[in-house]
């Protein structure tokens, strides 16, 4: 399957969760990521990045790919984490709240 194959961090299995939370939770907004906050040698991931997707009323509003410099897990965390919460303010603006 797809996410075994990509370890569940992809495009697709970011899309796949945040359609999931609009669904399982009857919401208006659902926001997924998966990433990478720590190297994985083994599996040569250096690079650290994630993917995130942010869905209102079950269609995909924005999703992309975003990176982070080399830190400490807590702070690679914390760096995505911000990133995706400045993605979803600019989301929430942009959308017609009807």
């Amino acid at each position: 399957m797809h996410g075994g194959n990509c370890n569940c961090v992809s495009e697709k299995v970011a899309d796949q969760m945040a359609a999931q939370v609009v669904s399982l939770f009857a919401a208006d907004w659902g926001i997924a990521i998966t990433g990478y906050a720590s190297p994985v040698p083994e599996q040569h991931i250096h690079e650290l990045f994630a993917y995130y997707t942010i869905y209102y009323r079950n269609k995909c509003v924005k999703h992309e790919r975003i990176t982070a410099p080399r830190n400490d897990v807590l702070m690679v965390r914390v760096h995505f984490t911000n990133a995706v919460l400045r993605k979803f303010y600019d989301a929430v603006s942009d959308t017609d709240m009807e």
